[in-house]
């Protein structure tokens, strides 16, 4: 038996189609936003790249068991004994590159079966003004919200840094950035 819950397109239509280009499993939109979709639980692994659950990922220590917690609390969440305000549904993951933190928002899109939002900082800051990057983060925010509930994962959050002295160069650019956030 399968437990799955993918979003239906058009008639005819394979669902991931009907928001943009599709690329391997997953959609594209305007702000480089990629959404993928939960592979569905019983549905037969392609045996060259194995499906991803946090339940068989290792040494991921607390933040496996906060996402084994999380997929409680959303079941409950669904039955409608658990209020969204008293889930803990904020993680961030830290670490160098090539640690696995984008295996891990993977399985977790798996195991919840809910989609996963991904994009990065660098993407965000593409744009060559100020407009287009807050823009690029609200449009990042307003998928998101589409998809909701799912998992927002923003690669590089580092690179937005910190309030500065407007007095510093390019100190009201980098503040707009890290308000908007």
């Amino acid at each position: 038996s399968q437990l799955c819950d993918k979003p239906e397109g058009k008639a005819g239509e394979d669902a991931s189609s009907s928001q943009g280009k599709r690329k391997q499993g997953a959609d594209r939109c305007t702000t480089e936003v990629e959404v993928i979709h939960p592979e569905c639980v019983g549905e037969t692994a392609n045996a060259a790249q194995p499906t991803l659950w946090v339940e068989t990922l290792t040494g991921y220590g607390p933040a496996q068991d906060w996402a084994l917690g999380l997929r409680q609390d959303l079941a409950d969440y669904h039955a409608k004994t658990l209020a969204w305000s008293q889930m803990s549904t904020k993680l961030l993951l830290s670490g160098p590159p090539g640690t696995g933190k984008t295996i891990f928002a993977r399985a977790l899109c798996n195991t919840l079966q809910v989609p996963l939002v991904v994009t990065s900082v660098s993407t965000w800051l593409q744009g060559e003004y100020l407009h287009d990057v807050l823009n690029r983060m609200a449009d990042t925010f307003a998928q998101a919200r589409s998809q909701a509930p799912c998992i927002l994962f923003i690669d590089e959050i580092d690179g937005i840094g910190s309030r500065v002295s407007t007095s510093r160069e390019y100190g009201d650019y980098w503040n707009a950035c890290v308000n908007r956030m």
